[in-house]
């Protein structure tokens, strides 16, 4: 196998080594995280906290309606994903790694940032951008005596104000590590839309987060970014990154408050599937139901109960781009994989699982003289008839004369509960996927990006 291939598969489980345990009673904003894992808030928060900034927000916004979209780049990084935001005023231009499993932005910043026990993917310093206030005319300290501090601070006495005169600090946690700094009202531009009042992290310290840049956050909660910024629709395709540290990029499209959601796309075979309501236990997450799993022309007989989101967060399926593979519940993951080695022993002989630590094996197949076309597709087929199918390329990774399944077990992961099926990147690319948040539906088509 490539050694080239191997460190760039290490380092995706690197990032699901840090993939969160969901069964820690103590995790009641746990949620699965990125690449790694998206940060979780000590406190709950609620609607009304956020409601006075996406005021301020929905007013500037109201002055671009007859702007239809904003588009900007989506970049491969390795196994993950990037988009750049300009923050502050004049612009700083600021890398942050997509996340939909989280719903606090954040970025490295200031001159005395540190990234300590960090695993960066990049040896260049210059990957890491960071966030300068001083440099900013528009940068407003949010301070103690703000409500937005003083709710957000209410049942966390660990990491509250001293006093009102005081910026207001924060502490988001990872499985493996934290990232700490302070809140700051500042300036999104968006072409020639200048948005003010916008509540972004300005961190000071990270430790154990991986990349050691920030998070743009695209959860469902208040905090997010289209909540903050009244958004309707948000669409991306990602292209394919097979693990490349040469950056590719593909558009990813914000569709504004009061612009209404562009219908362009509604008979360019689109398919659609409602979202389910977040269960209060992952406030954040984008639910679906898969009601059928094929592989090749089979079904797969998974019982109702993993393919049905529960009102206590377990089953269902979430998206979330921020994820290298997709994790399935142990039992799902196991009645995929023997319906793949039935079909696939016909044609290719199953080799020992590849390990590359962390107690994480891959499924192998040497093909080796044979015809690689008899790779069986997985497909999912959602709520309201969408069926999304998986080619041989989102499923399989190749090494030389071998092939290992790209779909991991939750249960290898330490994760004991909650969704059955998180659908990652790797899984995710080219195809066409739009957040609908308005008719609160997700769309989907197979596209080349």
């Amino acid at each position: 196998m490539a050694k080239h291939n191997l460190h760039r598969l290490l380092i995706a489980l690197l990032h699901l080594s840090i993939f969160l345990s969901l069964n820690s009673s103590s995790s009641s904003g746990a949620i699965i995280g990125g690449v790694l894992n998206s940060p979780s808030f000590a406190t709950s928060q609620t609607k009304s906290q956020w409601e006075r900034a996406n005021n301020a927000a929905y007013e500037s916004l109201s002055r671009a309606q007859s702007i239809n979209s904003f588009q900007t780049a989506i970049s491969t990084h390795i196994s993950s994903y990037t988009i750049s935001l300009d923050f502050g005023t004049p612009p700083q231009p600021i890398t942050f790694l997509l996340d939909l499993g989280t719903s606090q932005t954040w970025f490295p910043c200031t001159n005395d940032y540190n990234c300590s026990g960090c695993h960066l993917e990049s040896k260049n310093p210059a990957f890491i951008t960071t966030f300068i206030p001083t440099q900013s005319t528009s940068a407003k300290d949010l301070d103690c005596k703000n409500q937005l501090c003083q709710q957000f601070h209410e049942d966390d006495s660990d990491f509250a104000c001293d006093n009102d005169s005081q910026v207001c600090p924060y502490q988001f946690h990872y499985v493996t590590g934290s990232t700490s700094g302070f809140f700051l009202s500042e300036t999104l531009h968006f072409d020639e839309i200048n948005i003010p009042n916008v509540i972004v992290g300005c961190s000071i310290e990270s430790s154990g987060v991986s990349t050691g840049i920030g998070y743009v956050a695209f959860g469902r909660e208040p905090t997010s970014l289209p909540s903050q910024l009244g958004v309707k629709m948000f669409s991306y395709c990602l292209v394919a990154h097979k693990f490349s540290d040469t950056p590719k990029t593909s558009p990813f499209t914000l569709v504004l408050e009061g612009v209404g959601v562009n219908n362009s796309n509604s008979d360019s075979g689109i398919s659609y599937t409602p979202f389910v309501d977040s269960p209060a236990r992952f406030p954040t997450f984008y639910y679906v139901t898969v009601t059928k799993i094929t592989v090749g022309d089979v079904d797969v007989q998974v019982p109702s109960q993993y393919l049905v989101p529960g009102p206590d967060g377990n089953g269902g399926t979430v998206i979330e781009p921020g994820t290298t593979f997709t994790v399935m519940d142990a039992e799902v993951h196991q009645l995929v994989l023997t319906e793949y080695e039935k079909q696939m022993g016909q044609y290719y002989r199953r080799v020992g699982d590849l390990d590359l630590g962390n107690q994480v094996n891959f499924t192998c197949y040497n093909f080796s003289g044979q015809n690689p076309g008899n790779f069986p597709a997985l497909s999912f087929y959602f709520e309201g008839g969408g069926k999304m199918e998986f080619p041989m390329t989102d499923n399989f990774e190749p090494y030389s004369d071998v092939v290992c399944l790209t779909l991991l077990s939750a249960k290898a992961l330490g994760v004991q509960s909650g969704p059955s099926i998180t659908l990652g990147n790797y899984q995710q690319q080219n195809i066409y996927m739009e957040f609908d948040l308005e008719n609160q539906r997700l769309g989907f088509k197979e596209q080349i990006c």
